[in-house]
């Protein structure tokens, strides 16, 4: 049985590894997710990479003329490292591979382990899987492997509950090392903590000293990964952070509440459309069967007890109640996203799809009819067909779409890696302004900053969760006229005010709108007084002339018919 597990745990490897070929076959014109994913997590690790062997250096000089090193603090400590290794598309491509596989596997143990004292038999090890490559395939963000990282801490547990020590120290202290620097303290490392420590103090209580030694060891050396991932934002607590103007947008309890249920995480859908229905066949079984005892039935009521309860919590930290608690309380309470824990929907509802068809599975082999095996077999292809097209038709998914669209030759309306950043013609502004990139500052206009920023320049407008709050105000001036009499950008900025961008009454946050104003409303004494050198347009600026000066037009490599005009300020 063994060899049985391994083979079918290698399948899904492959599995895997068919599935992002796309990705790695298109390289530069592969394409990724543009919005939290490039524009910002991409650049910041770029940056992290840049200054890995200069861990002295506490002030990035690329953004704001100078920020605190906190600001580009990445999720994962190992995509820098990783950064540092292979660039560009590749790191994406690898990058997205690894945590698809960090959670194959995670699930894969997990389901594995919760079934140990089972007989098992190829349809048993068919539908784990299945069930782990269904859910490693979730379009995730860059904020490391967190949202799928549960699983295997969900097995670390169930090892720290072992007695067999000797054996599962090495086993404990890898999965920590991995979990502390490949995930986020902040979007759920720090439940992992908190639940390690409960344990120590369970196993104390209990007196079982050996598991208590194992699991503050544990604890001990995720702390110490965490502590390294997250070292320049514990160094940069006395600054003062532009967080300390958030405020959160409430939303009414219960319609978040349904929404979670349904849905799962805004950002990181849970797919458990047929995890329901499974589930409520297993809860019939469990109504006719009454005898029937299962291990599975004692997994799925504390997934979903789980789910419960962070979906109550997460709805809970969205309502005027906790947002007018925590602006009272101030301080990092005031910021920090504790509801981001409802990232750990989606694989509590993938254990829930696996442990469902196992107990179905089970029930089949109860009954009386022939070829049970082979049906049941064909029923689990069937569901693991449907799930696969839900995931992959789902319009969080396009990048995968896109990428293999693009193998058939076929127009895709998006922007690949290559269009995105367009390196050439930024490496042709570089070389048209001839002077090091350190001597002078660029703000950019109708193109999103991040280009600029990650073709090597100086910016003064970028997209940060963190910089100093005197920064902020001082580009408000910049764009005042703008928020004065744009009471969406107005309010955006000020509650929030993490995309610090040149804006007018024409162009929001994310891009232009309709027709561009000639006049960009633009304070530009308070732009000089920023110390800007030059402007990166996509747009022909008039009226303005007495401010500024045309310097070249470019047009672009990547983009066809598409044009950047260089201004300098005078």
């Amino acid at each position: 049985m063994k060899k049985l597990n391994l083979y079918f745990y290698l399948i899904g490897v492959l599995l895997l590894c068919l599935y992002y070929l796309p990705c790695f076959i298109n390289g530069d014109n592969a394409y990724f997710r543009i919005h939290d994913y490039l524009e910002q997590d991409f650049v910041n690790i770029k940056l992290n990479a840049k200054y890995l062997f200069h861990p002295t250096i506490l002030e990035i000089p690329e953004l704001f003329n100078g920020t605190f090193r906190a600001s580009i603090q990445g999720h994962s400590f190992l995509q820098v490292i990783l950064y540092k290794i292979v660039q560009g598309s590749l790191f994406l491509n690898i990058n997205q591979f690894w945590m698809a596989f960090l959670g194959y596997t995670g699930m894969y143990l997990l389901v594995d382990k919760v079934y140990q004292s089972e007989n098992k038999d190829w349809i048993f090890y068919c539908i784990n899987c299945g069930a782990a490559f269904l859910i490693a395939i979730i379009p995730l963000l860059l904020h490391g492997a967190t949202a799928l990282s549960l699983p295997l801490f969900l097995f670390l547990t169930l090892v720290l509950k072992d007695k067999a020590v000797k054996v599962s120290t090495a086993l404990c202290l890898g999965i920590a090392a991995i979990l502390g620097l490949s995930t986020s303290l902040i979007y759920g490392g720090f439940l992992y903590v908190l639940i390690l420590f409960i344990m120590a103090c369970w196993f104390s209580i209990k007196k079982s000293y050996s598991n208590l030694l194992l699991t503050l060891s544990t604890v001990s050396l995720l702390l110490v990964c965490y502590f390294i991932s997250n070292f320049y934002t514990f160094a940069a607590v006395g600054e003062q952070s532009h967080r300390l103007e958030w405020v959160s947008t409430a939303k009414p309890f219960w319609e978040e509440l349904k929404n979670l249920l349904l849905t799962g995480n805004g950002e990181i859908h849970s797919f458990h459309i047929l995890a329901l229905l499974l589930l409520c066949i297993v809860f019939l079984t469990v109504l006719i069967r009454k005898d029937f005892k299962e291990q599975s039935i004692k997994s799925i009521t504390y997934s979903l007890a789980a789910i419960i309860a962070i979906s109550i919590f997460a709805a809970f930290f969205k309502t005027d109640f906790a947002i007018n608690l925590r602006q009272y309380l101030g301080g990092t309470l005031r910021t920090i996203q504790f509801d981001r824990i409802s990232y750990f929907l989606a694989p509590l509802w993938g254990f829930i799809f696996a442990s469902t068809l196992v107990y179905i599975c089970k029930i089949a082999k109860l009954l009386k009819f022939n070829y049970k095996q082979i049906l049941s077999f064909i029923f689990i292809i069937s569901v693991f067909i449907t799930q696969y097209l839900i995931v992959r038709n789902d319009k969080a998914n396009c990048y995968y779409k896109y990428n293999t669209k693009k193998l058939a030759g076929k127009e895709i309306p998006y922007l690949s890696y290559r269009e995105f950043f367009d390196t050439e013609t930024m490496t042709e502004i570089k070389n048209y302004i001839n002077k090091p990139q350190s001597e002078y500052r660029v703000v950019s206009y109708g193109i999103n900053p991040a280009i600029a920023l990650y073709s090597g320049f100086y910016c003064l407008d970028g997209y940060l969760t963190n910089y100093r709050l005197n920064y902020k105000h001082e580009f408000a001036k910049v764009i005042k006229e703008t928020l004065d009499t744009n009471e969406t950008a107005g309010s955006y900025y000020a509650r929030w005010g993490s995309r610090v961008y040149l804006i007018s009454t024409n162009f929001d946050f994310r891009g232009p709108t309709g027709k561009i104003s000639d006049d960009l409303g633009i304070n530009f004494e308070a732009l000089k007084n920023l110390h800007c050198n030059y402007i990166i347009s996509a747009f022909e600026i008039k009226k303005n002339e007495k401010f500024l000066k045309l310097e070249k037009i470019f047009e672009s490599k990547n983009k066809k018919g598409s044009y950047i005009y260089l201004y300098s300020l005078l």
